[in-house]
């Protein structure tokens, strides 16, 4: 995240204000496509076919790996916002007034805004790889189930054509 914050100081300020059409919407895609797979993730689990250890296990998994789409959606969030707030106080007065007298530069506030910027956007980066292997394990875990539904249907199937079939009444002979 250090360097990502070193790099928004050390890039042109006014490339990175311009560039915020650009990155905002690349942003915005990311999160909209996060908030499908945190909804996978709350709602992937039946419990029909496991056990109460099995179920608990999973749930464990499936809360951690909600944690991570939503500190990833909180972080992309955070992003644009600290970009969104630069773009702002560039064009704010050079000066701005804090209280008991003292002022801060626009410049240096812009330059602490993109620096907050390029370090959640480095982690966003960072954890956008990470969310790969977050749908890997989410397909597992589908698979995993489905696997378990299809022994449970294939046995099903087994022992209804293994017993034979009762009739309720009694044929009986005419001679």
């Amino acid at each position: 995240m250090l360097v990502g914050g070193l790099l928004a100081l050390v890039l042109p300020r006014d490339g990175i204000l311009e560039g915020s059409t650009r990155i905002i919407p690349f942003f915005a895609l990311l999160m909209a496509g996060v908030l499908p797979a945190m909804m996978q993730t709350v709602t992937v689990l039946k419990g029909d076919d496991l056990s109460p250890k099995a179920v608990l296990e999973y749930g464990g998994a499936l809360q951690e790996q909600l944690r991570f789409w939503a500190a990833l959606f909180a972080s992309a969030l955070s992003a644009v916002g600290f970009l969104v707030l630069a773009v702002i106080i560039v064009k704010a007065p050079i000066l701005i007034a804090l209280p008991f007298g003292y002022w801060l530069s626009r410049y240096f506030v812009v330059d602490i805004l993109l620096f907050m910027f390029g370090a959640t956007a480095a982690s966003v980066l960072a954890r956008f790889i990470a969310a790969y292997g977050g749908l890997k394990s989410l397909l597992r875990l589908n698979l995993q189930l489905a696997e378990l539904k299809s022994r449970k249907g294939t046995a099903a199937t087994l022992k209804a054509l293994s017993t034979p079939e009762v009739d309720a009444k009694p044929q009986v002979r005419q001679t």
